[in-house]
């Protein structure tokens, strides 16, 4: 006979496991919008309701509350793109933690990509990109 604390421990195993899969899907999909330059998109994956919202981008600073984040996120990726601009980061190394009550998770992400930098009356910059994404989860509906 299989004790309940066993089986509690198998289901929470479980929970955590499809949720590290979720949070690669959901990361999977925001880099794409990113990477389409989708603002909307981008904006959905973020907790826009919760005070608490903010994302730190670059070495632009730190934006805090639903308005600075979604200000932040229409100039960056909503913008319409120069002729000859692109970029195409890559998620790789998924760093994810799942709290043991799956209602919030750490993640962080190795971000290497490509792209090209337009500047006026020249011909477009060939520049890489290397940095990380670090992210705080919670579950929410």
């Amino acid at each position: 006979m299989i004790k309940m604390e066993r089986k509690e421990k198998l289901l929470n195993s479980i929970q955590r496991l499809e949720a590290y899969h979720e949070i690669q899907n959901e990361m999977g999909r925001l880099l794409a919008a990113f990477n389409f330059r989708q603002a909307d998109r981008v904006l959905s994956h973020f907790a826009l309701d919760r005070e608490d919202v903010s994302l730190e981008y670059a070495d632009e600073g730190v934006f805090e509350g639903k308005e600075a984040v979604t200000a932040i996120i229409n100039e960056v990726v909503g913008a319409e793109p120069k002729v000859g601009e692109m970029i195409d980061l890559q998620l790789t190394t998924p760093m994810i933690e799942v709290a043991t009550d799956v209602k919030t998770a750490k993640a962080v992400w190795w971000c290497p990509g490509g792209g090209s930098m337009v500047r006026d009356d020249q011909d477009p910059e060939a520049i890489w990109v290397w940095g990380m994404l670090g992210v705080d989860f919670v579950l929410e509906n």
